[in-house]
């Protein structure tokens, strides 16, 4: 919860500093935004824990492109079997090779924005060797036409 509050309040600051995706011009354009770090530990996965991405306002069509760092806080090494998102309009990269304890993974993902209006709300899932449980981390943008 902790992490989740200083993530959040360190979001709101650089959203409110003007440091969102810019797009570039044309129909569908990429962006890219700066990294989130997600620290993993057994407790906290099995907890349930969560995350929050905001991409903020984002033209439609636009698709952006964000990275998320995990980092194994955990005392074993840790693999991450599967990412999968709630949307088609969300793909996602990632290395599948195992993490030791204080080394990251980088999971890549682009939220294609096309045919979409409004708030958003999508969900992620990050399963890891650490429990069979998923940890979430939810996806909001807000897409205007």
């Amino acid at each position: 919860m902790r992490h989740t509050l200083l993530f959040t309040t360190v979001l709101l600051i650089l959203v409110g500093c003007g440091n969102r995706p810019q797009s570039q011009s044309g129909d569908s354009s990429t962006s890219t935004s700066a990294s989130n770090i997600i620290e993993m530990t057994t407790s906290r996965a099995i907890s349930g824990g969560r995350d929050t991405i905001d991409l903020g306002r984002i033209k439609a069509g636009d698709v952006v492109e964000y990275e998320v760092n995990v980092v194994n806080r955990d005392s074993v090494a840790m693999v991450l079997l599967d990412v999968s998102a709630s949307c088609g309009c969300t793909m996602l990269d990632y290395d599948a090779n195992p993490i030791i304890t204080g080394d990251t993974a980088r999971i890549t993902l682009r939220y294609d924005s096309k045919g979409q209006s409004g708030s958003q709300l999508k969900t992620i899932r990050l399963y890891t060797s650490l429990t069979p449980r998923p940890y979430t981390v939810l996806l909001m943008a807000d897409v205007y036409q």
